[in-house]
């Protein structure tokens, strides 16, 4: 038996200039998303999949998630979905065949509003010895490149995750640390999101 290890990489959201002189910086600053783009023109729904995210998360104590993390790296992995599978994928992440782009466009979108960096850590770590489709890789290369990184889970599975900690460590600007917990890989790993 296979185990598939998923992380839902969150993101790392750093202030790139001071707050105006005399700002409490205590106290969030609202942030206006409308200019990041209309979710109408787009082939998908953040704010349908972000509804459906939280209704199934439990109802007591805290969690911090990120919806454009968990829906772009799961439609990373629709991407290589056939079949019934596509289908359920679809329904549940609010996306279609065609959302690929305008997911793409939205993280470089939401990249660019200041005075605001948006960090996202997403990518596919996959068993090297696993064969990929290459219609597979090449959509991935095309919109959420660099998503895919080969990794020996049979040979290295405690160096693999210390890797993979360090890039997600380096890509938020040490804002994730040690995501993934001694023992979380195995020789039997497979993927890790």
């Amino acid at each position: 038996m296979f185990h598939l290890a998923m992380c839902l990489f969150i993101f790392g959201c750093t202030k790139t200039t001071e707050p105006p002189s005399g700002a409490d910086d205590t106290v969030p600053q609202a942030i206006d998303l409308t200019s990041v783009g209309s979710m109408a023109t787009q082939q998908f729904s953040r704010t349908d999949f972000t509804y459906f995210l939280f209704s199934q998360l439990p109802k007591d104590g805290n969690a911090m998630i990120s919806p454009l993390s968990i829906q772009t790296v799961l439609a990373m992995t629709y991407a290589g979905a056939k079949g019934e599978t596509a289908r359920q994928m679809e329904r549940v992440l609010h996306i279609n065949g065609d959302s690929h782009s305008a997911v793409a466009n939205s993280i470089s979108n939401y990249s660019k509003v200041e005075p605001y960096t948006l960090n996202i850590a997403n990518r596919i770590y996959h068993e090297k010895s696993l064969t990929l489709e290459k219609p597979f890789l090449e959509l991935l290369n095309q919109y959420y490149a660099p998503s895919m990184q080969s990794a020996d889970f049979k040979g290295n599975a405690v160096g693999e995750r210390i890797v993979i900690n360090d890039w997600v460590a380096e890509t938020t600007e040490n804002h994730i640390q040690n995501l993934l917990p001694n023992g979380s890989l195995t020789p039997l790993s497979r993927l890790v999101l």
